[in-house]
């Protein structure tokens, strides 16, 4: 059977779904060919786009890994000026086999077992999460065998970063920056891919691929190209949007992308690394850059108050600052490209000076020193244990410090790439990518976060974030030594305590234990989102993402998340019942404890416990106890003497015995009753 057109009957051959399995009349799915330059098979919900399987490459469809490769079928698309078909047939004749559309949009292929006397099916259309039409949006592609399946292609960034990030991609992605068409740009190109749409492509069958991209250089326009067939033969030119790619581990084609010039310079410079065999270590190598004036600070030279230092990218500045309602001076290092102040590392966070005549610079032992004016004694230094020889040969070797685009400021010797001293084994509140939380188990140093006191003072707080290695290695928030949470053990892809860790869309965690170390480090895979992870001064660690376009910080992630997440919240061999630690906190005359930690004392405590007394009201053991909403809403309002509560329901305190058990035992119970109106016939 032939599925396509005839070109001079204007007939079409197409597949129509059933309305249901027991209704043969037309359903809302059909399977058909779409004519275009480059012809496709489309399966439609009425007008919408379900699947394509992508277009002919000479053997196959292209968006069908291990069609070429069957055994069983012998398939054939004729595309002539009278017909354009697709048609199939098997090779061994005595095979029963056929193609169905069912009334749920799903192409299968049914296959007659006689042996077993049922149908057996080969395969669904669409099936993988990544076959359904446009999943990562314009210019995203899709792999599924990636916890995060989308991705943004090189040199675009989500258009909707908030949306992307609660797995919302159908918005796609925008360029980083615009194009500056024949400045630079070029192609970069994407291997094992389904082609994108080619209701936009061109074809030109006379083509090679060198010819191909010359033809898509001279046209702005042009955003994409590849080979027609797998055998590198004929062109196809996509102008606009590149939508419904994915990523294969088998199968694809190669399709080569256009990027501007800054995206293609940084592809180039990674693959240089890659391909640098020395003793380098390759992370160093990819994160470091040329010393540049604008973010350097030089031996003999200062950095006085108002003045600062900026990443190459422009991502991260540092300099002098106060933070809100403060007129304390502190030398921090903070996101440059967010308009709210958002600083993520404090040098001399337990000493500030009280005005504007702070200095930073290199002192005579190649320590990071702050000075308060001419004073000849620093306020804070970061006292590098150098090795002798450098500080003998101060005057013939030149220091540096410098900030590098990870938010990372490292001391170097001039023309060399190894790390002197950098600040990501001194944290503060922030952890940053590349950054590393644990503990180095040959020196004893421990990497570890600590809250500001407040939210303006950033001088060491109660809290700390840091890896407790006591039996099997997690992380642990603690006030002084008082355990608040913890994430668990560090089982396969993420933390046992932290469910869905490995599916976010910002960055990768990654967990190293070995004999020299043990930490927990990320890396961004999302660097068009703005993010950051911080304990903050309540004892809460968060995620939050920028949001340009609000001009806002957005908290995606916290923990501790809820009650049942506080260390120990129900004592060993203990779980968690939210109303019975209320009861029993209400019992113990400690209500307050119930209220959380993110309200700080700014709360009234009257009204509070006003609120958990008429909650526990609403839970009465027997429901006549119990007010009713317009009770509920009087109390709440008013100031009225309110009934102080028994003990409430589902409290495990009652002895009872199953009706159908010779056993009796202590459960969770109560009298749950309910008025009825029945309703009966006069």
């Amino acid at each position: 059977m032939k599925t396509g057109m005839n070109l001079k009957s204007g007939l079409k051959w197409s597949l129509t779904s059933w309305k249901s399995p027991d209704d043969p009349s037309t359903g809302e799915f059909s399977y058909s060919l779409a004519r275009m330059e480059s012809p496709e098979m489309v399966l439609k919900k009425a007008s919408q786009k379900v699947w394509r399987p992508g277009p002919w490459n000479g053997q196959a469809w292209n968006g069908v890994p291990g069609m070429s490769r069957n055994y069983l079928f012998n398939y054939s698309f004729v595309n002539s000026p009278d017909e354009i078909y697709f048609i199939f047939s098997m090779y061994n004749a005595s095979i029963i086999n056929f193609i169905l559309l069912n009334d749920q949009g799903i192409i299968k292929g049914p296959t007659w077992v006689e042996g077993d006397h049922r149908w057996n099916n080969m395969r669904d259309y669409p099936g993988d999460r990544c076959e359904y039409y446009g999943k990562c949006g314009a210019f995203g592609s899709c792999n599924s065998n990636n916890g995060d399946i989308c991705s943004c292609l090189p040199g675009y960034e989500p258009k909707s970063p908030r949306d992307w990030y609660i797995a919302e991609r159908s918005k796609g992605c925008v360029r980083k920056r615009e194009l500056l068409c024949g400045k630079g740009d070029g192609f970069l190109k994407l291997e094992k891919r389904k082609f994108p749409d080619t209701s936009n492509a061109r074809v030109y069958m006379s083509l090679g691929i060198a010819d191909c991209e010359i033809e898509c250089r001279k046209n702005c326009s042009c955003t994409g190209y590849a080979s027609a067939y797998v055998d590198g033969s004929g062109c196809l030119a996509w102008f606009g949007d590149l939508i419904d790619i994915a990523e294969f581990t088998v199968g694809g084609q190669d399709l080569f992308v256009r990027v501007d010039a800054i995206e293609l310079g940084d592809f180039f410079a990674h693959q240089l690394c890659l391909a640098t065999d020395g003793t380098i270590t390759q992370n160093k190598f990819l994160i470091y850059r040329a010393p540049t004036e604008n973010d350097t600070i030089a031996q003999n030279k200062f950095l006085r108050d108002g003045e600062t230092i900026v990443t190459n990218g422009g991502i991260y500045a540092l300099g002098f600052f106060s933070p809100a309602n403060s007129q304390k001076r502190y030398v921090g290092i903070w996101l440059n490209k967010v308009s709210e102040q958002t600083v993520v590392w404090v040098a001399n966070r337990n000493n500030p000076i009280n005005n504007s005549s702070g200095v930073i610079k290199i002192d005579d032992r190649g320590n990071l020193a702050i000075f308060n004016g001419n004073s000849s004694n620093p306020v804070w230094s970061n006292n590098v244990p150098l090795p002798s020889r450098f500080i003998y040969n101060m005057n013939s070797s030149t220091l540096l410090y410098q900030l590098l685009d990870t938010g990372n400021l490292v001391l170097i010797q001039e023309n060399k790439v190894d790390f002197l001293w950098e600040s990501f084994y001194d944290p503060t509140d922030s952890r940053l990518y590349g950054m590393k939380i644990g503990l180095n188990l040959q020196s004893g140093s421990n990497w570890s976060l600590t809250s500001w006191k407040s939210r303006d003072d950033p001088s060491t707080g109660d809290f700390t974030y840091s890896m407790d290695r006591t039996v099997s290695p997690e992380m642990v928030i603690k006030k002084a030594s008082q355990k608040i949470w913890r994430s668990g053990p560090w089982i396969d892809q993420g933390w046992n305590g932290i469910p869905n860790m490995s599916s976010n869309s910002i960055f990768n965690t990654t967990f190293v234990n070995n004999p020299d170390e043990t930490y927990t480090t990320a890396n961004n895979y999302n660097t068009s989102v703005i993010s950051r992870f911080y304990l903050d001064e309540l004892g809460f660690t968060r995620i939050s993402i920028w949001l340009e376009d609000r001009k806002k910080w957005s908290i995606v992630w916290s923990a501790p998340g809820d009650s049942c997440d506080d260390y120990g919240k129900c004592g060993a061999f203990g779980s968690f019942e939210e109303l019975l630690q209320a009861w029993k906190l209400w019992r113990d005359g400690r209500p307050l404890e119930l209220v959380d930690r993110a309200m700080g004392t700014s709360f009234p405590e009257q009204e509070a416990v006003k609120f958990i007394q008429v909650g526990i009201l609403c839970v009465q053991e027997n429901a006549d106890d119990r007010p009713t909403m317009s009770t509920v809403i009087f109390m709440l309002s008013n100031d009225t003497t309110i009934p102080i509560p028994e003990q409430p329901a589902f409290i495990l305190t009652r002895n009872y015995r199953h009706p159908n058990s010779s056993t009796s035992g202590t459960g969770s119970c109560s009298v749950n009753e309910m008025s009825t109106t029945i309703v009966e016939g006069r």
